[in-house]
């Protein structure tokens, strides 16, 4: 069993009107638009389950971060890395980005790999596409064999995770709302709130 269609047509509803909300105060304001969409997801794979969610929001968190100054960490070591190893140097470093995050798969509170990979990946999208997303800091610099002003990696550093955070409140927001809806309409709990999708996560 999960919610019948017209049960959950309002959970759809809302969510939309959160997008529509979303995309007009962006386009408004001049942010980046599909940034807080990465994080908005990264709220809803931690668990099939509104509790589950909740609960481990904080090992989310840490992860998110954690991608965020990887990908920084990254970025600055890269005329290191192409002098020690030139050619080389980009994929050494990924090897213990890749090696070190999924190690932290084995600890209890920075395990969640997935939701470092999802910042790391999108801070770099984030950066190298440069002034068209609103970066600050000379990236491409780097690959010349120096780095950039740090003020300005530091404030497109802060940018992003402003975003990153925009996107986990729209997941808050959003999922409280759908165990309310649910709730409201007869399905009290975890397990009568499930849809397939949520079904097979278990």
């Amino acid at each position: 069993m999960q919610p019948k269609f017209l049960q959950y047509l309002p959970v759809a509803a809302h969510i939309g009107l959160w997008v529509f909300i979303w995309l007009w105060a962006g386009l408004t304001w001049g942010l980046v638009l599909w940034i807080p969409f990465i994080s908005w997801s990264m709220w809803y794979i931690i668990g099939p389950t509104f509790s589950l969610r909740k609960k481990r929001f904080n090992k989310n968190l840490i992860g998110a971060v954690g991608g965020t100054v990887y990908a920084i960490v990254f970025i600055l070591l890269i005329p290191v890395a192409s002098k020690l190893f030139g050619f080389y140097g980009i994929p050494v470093l990924g090897f213990f980005a890749g090696l070190t995050i999924v190690l932290l798969e084995l600890t209890n509170l920075f395990e969640y790999a997935m939701s470092y990979f999802f910042t790391f990946g999108s801070y770099f999208a984030f950066a190298f596409a440069g002034k068209a997303f609103g970066a600050v800091g000379d990236y491409g610099i780097v690959f010349a064999g120096t780095v950039g002003p740090l003020e300005g990696y530091m404030k497109d550093v802060v940018y992003f995770l402003f975003l990153v955070f925009v996107g986990f409140l729209l997941g808050f927001i959003t999922d409280i709302a759908r165990d309310k809806i649910l709730k409201m309409e007869g399905l009290a709990d975890d397990s009568a709130q499930k849809t397939i999708f949520d079904r097979e996560a278990m």
